[in-house]
């Protein structure tokens, strides 16, 4: 007997789906046995076809996968409506690069990390650890609930990122609020210093923030 037609997913699935498909589109294509473009991409179609076969989704459709990406408020996945495809927008841990296309950056961009990997970025510049690209945020706000992350007390650093670019450095345009390099050396970082910077990036150290949602198969967790 075919599943039951399923018009939406409930919450609870959203949130696992979204998790699954940013494991898959990620990191792990492999787990449900998709190839991905070089930009990442996948045909909606056979990504949905393909999580189909996993127990517990067989009811999934093409259109519950544009429903997962429609509702993530961070653009941590986008469509490409001429190709049908869907990708990750950042975070690629895969052993083949992701192409992305060179842009023009703001002036200033912003990471955050803990206080003992600051000591190290200051002197040896941002490298990616983990993941292909460096992750930069728009604001000191993000950056700063980025580093909150792996620490209580994150250390926010500002990035020149018109005088990086100037000199050669190229910067990825990822969402409205993440941008993407492979290397900056350590000349075009400084700590930020939230009183110097015109009140334009006040906050409570204390404030919450929303969770990322990130990658799971129900027991498995991003870290970004």
């Amino acid at each position: 007997m075919s599943p039951k037609r399923r018009n939406s997913l409930s919450s609870r699935e959203e949130t696992r789906l979204s998790k699954l498909m940013a494991l898959v589109l990620r990191h792990q294509p492999d787990r449900v046995d998709v190839e991905l473009d070089e930009h990442g991409a996948v045909d909606i179609d056979e990504l949905a076809d393909a999580i189909g076969e996993m127990p517990g989704w067989e009811f999934l459709r093409p259109e519950h996968i544009v429903q997962v990406v429609e509702g993530c408020p961070r653009e941590r996945f986008k469509i490409d409506q001429d190709n049908h495809t869907v990708r990750a927008s950042y975070g690629h841990s895969l052993p083949e690069m992701v192409v992305y296309e060179p842009a023009v950056p703001p002036a200033k961009l912003y990471h955050g990390s803990s206080p003992h990997d600051a000591s190290d970025i200051q002197s040896q510049g941002l490298y990616p650890l983990d993941r292909q690209y460096v992750h930069l945020s728009v604001t000191a706000r993000l950056a700063y609930e980025v580093g909150s992350r792996h620490d209580d007390e994150p250390v926010v650093m500002v990035i020149d990122a018109a005088a990086a670019h100037a000199d050669g450095v190229e910067f990825y345009h990822a969402t409205d609020d993440i941008w993407l390099v492979k290397h900056l050396p350590a000349e075009y970082l400084v700590e930020w210093d939230k009183q110097a910077d015109n009140g334009n990036e006040e906050f409570d150290e204390d404030e919450e923030f929303e969770d990322d949602v990130e990658f799971e198969d129900d027991d498995t967790e991003d870290e970004d």
